[in-house]
This record gives C-alpha cells, sequence and structure tokens, in this order.
C-alpha cells in the first residue's frame, strides 16, 4: 500500500496550521474555555473515553457530543487523512484520474475523505470535475471537520474543482452525476461492530446504511477500511453488493510504520494539551506521538472493490495502448 508522506514541508505545516486554527475555532463555537479546570477535566474525560470506546474497553463513542467530536479531531483525523490519500491513490494509479467523479463517502466523520482527495488528485496534472457527498449523522463531527477545510489553505485544495454535500441521512437523492463519471462509494473506518460470527446477521445501522448506498449509487469502485478485528462486519456490508470483480479487488494490510512528518506539531502541545485533551496516566501522551500523526491507522485493512464494467475499460486501453506500440 501507498505510504504517506509528507514529502515536503509547507505541506505538512498548512495541514498543522490548518489543525491548530479550525480546532480553534470549533471550541470557541462550542463554548469551551481553557483556562477553565471543569472544561479542562471534561475535555479530558472525552478523549480518554473516545479512545477506550473505539478499543472496545468502553460503551460507543457518542459522536452527537461536541467534545467527543474536537477528542477525535486530536486523535485521529490527520492520520485518516493520511489513510484517504493513501486509498484514492491507490485507486488512481490503478485506473488513472478521470475527467469527472463523484465521491460518496458513508460516516464521513470529520471530512478526512474531503481532504485525502484533495491531497491525492494534487499530485495530478488533471483536474476533474468532483461531485461529493458526506454522508454523516453528526453534527458536531461534520462541523469539526469543516472548521478544519475552511481552515485548509494549500493548493491541494484550491486547485480541486468540487461541489461538496453534507448528507446528515441516508437515504439520499443523488446529484446529477455527469454520465461517464467514476463513481466511488468510500467508508474509512465506519462505526461497526467486532468480529463476532454468531452475529453477523444482525445488520447495524451503519451497515444497513453502506448497503443503502451501495444500491443506491452502483459504484465502479469501493474503499473501506476498517481495524482488523472488525473485517467480517465489513464484509458483511460491502460483498453483500452484486456489483464487484473480485479478480480484480484487493484486501490490503495497512502498514503499522509509523513513519508520520519528522518534525513536530506545535498543535498537540501547544493548543491539544493546553486544552485539556490529555489522557493521565497514558503511555503515549499526545506531546510524545505528535512527530507521528500522520501515520496510518494500526491493524487495519483497506478493501478495495472494482466493477466489472471499469475493469473491462481499463483493459481495453491497455490493450489500445499496447497495439499503438506495436504500430
Amino acid at each position: 500500500m501507498i505510504s504517506f508522506d509528507p514529502q515536503s514541508l509547507p505541506l505538512a505545516r498548512e495541514l498543522d496550521r490548518a489543525q491548530e486554527r479550525g480546532f480553534r475555532a470549533f471550541l470557541s463555537k462550542i463554548g469551551h474555555n481553557e483556562t477553565s479546570p471543569v472544561h479542562r477535566k471534561n475535555a479530558s474525560r472525552a478523549l480518554a473515553g473516545l479512545e477506550a470506546g473505539l478499543r472496545g474497553r468502553a460503551p460507543d463513542p457518542d459522536y452527537a457530543e461536541p467534545l467527543v467530536a474536537a477528542a477525535y479531531m486530536v486523535k485521529y483525523h490527520l492520520s485518516h487523512c493520511a489513510l484517504a490519500y493513501c486509498s484514492f491513490k491507490e485507486l488512481f494509479e490503478k485506473f488513472d484520474v478521470p475527467d469527472a467523479l463523484y465521491v460518496c463517502d458513508v460516516g464521513a466523520g470529520t471530512g478526512a475523505g474531503r481532504v485525502g482527495l484533495a491531497l491525492a488528485l494534487s499530485e495530478y496534472s488533471k483536474s476533474p470535475e468532483v461531485l461529493f457527498d458526506a454522508c454523516e449523522p453528526s453534527k458536531a463531527m461534520q462541523s469539526a471537520g469543516d472548521y478544519f477545510w475552511e481552515s485548509f489553505e494549500y493548493s491541494a485544495k484550491r486547485n480541486l474543482n468540487l461541489e461538496f454535500r453534507s448528507c446528515p441521512e441516508v437515504p439520499l437523492t443523488l446529484p446529477d452525476i455527469p454520465a461517464g463519471a467514476l463513481r466511488v462509494v468510500t467508508a474509512f473506518h465506519l462505526s461497526l461492530p467486532w468480529n463476532d460470527y454468531s452475529r453477523l446477521s444482525e445488520l447495524t445501522a451503519a451497515q444497513s446504511a453502506l448497503r443503502s448506498v451501495l444500491r443506491l449509487v452502483s459504484p465502479d469502485a469501493g474503499l473501506f477500511s476498517c481495524n482488523g478485528n472488525k473485517i467480517l462486519p465489513l464484509m458483511v456490508a460491502v460483498d453483500g453488493f452484486p456489483g464487484w470483480d473480485y479478480t480484480c479487488s484487493t484486501t490490503v494490510d495497512i502498514p503499522n510504520e509509523s513513519n508520520g512528518a519528522s518534525d513536530s506539531s506545535r498543535f498537540y502541545i501547544d493548543c491539544a494539551e493546553k486544552s485539556g485533551f490529555t489522557t493521565p496516566g497514558d503511555d503515549a501522551p499526545v506531546k510524545t506521538w505528535s512527530r507521528h500523526r500522520f501515520s496510518l491507522p494500526k491493524s487495519s485493512v483497506l478493501l478495495s472493490r472494482i466493477s466489472p464494467s471499469r475493469v473491462k475499460e481499463k483493459q481495453s486501453l491497455i490493450e489500445a495502448e499496447e497495439r499503438g506500440l506495436e504500430g
């Protein structure tokens, strides 16, 4: 799998600046006061509860809570931007950048999919028309992600020909998708249950929403990631869609290497920790893992699914190129 390497320091620094500016704006909106001991304690509890919930050690996080959304920005947002970048980059390496692209991101969270797509497209000279639907029921997560996006001023965003819609609920109404557009459904670390063979037939709301979107969009490609211990529920939701060519689909283990930017981020030490987003007693407090903020999520897998029509189209192009070289 392609690794995310923010090779240029300007890119890493702009992502950091967007993180800090957007985070401060979001905290201001929700009335968080970093000088208040009570507010700082609540922030620490939100971060600890988020981590415990996602590790299966506590109830699932309540993403409707603004402090949970803020904690998610601190702990996971940038690594998921890197994950989305890698996923889209692999897709474009296989099938080229299309003239028009439609993306429906299920469980969009804080908008890492939109950021990752912008970063991936910035590496190509082609600038397609992009329609992007973000399906996310939590207004708090949407808002936190929007503040980040509004603060992100890098050319990867400025040069993007993108029409964006927030879709809080599924089913959604599809936009007017250009003929021939590459249709992609994504779900990066959707809220899924842990592997349990005895309960695979019981679909959660997240699984049902993903299945509904697959039927509605009838995508040419799908990009889906999850913790490796949630792979069974993801495959139940994804592989129930009959439109995949499994000979060209892949399941990729996401590398566990911590190869993020080598410079530290001021955001974590001067902003996140000062605002109370720390977990007392944690073996890896915020300031020690800030260097690896772009590292891909650990113990995770990526499912890549492709439609037969796109596989056939790509093969025809390859054969045409080969005939041209022979002539």
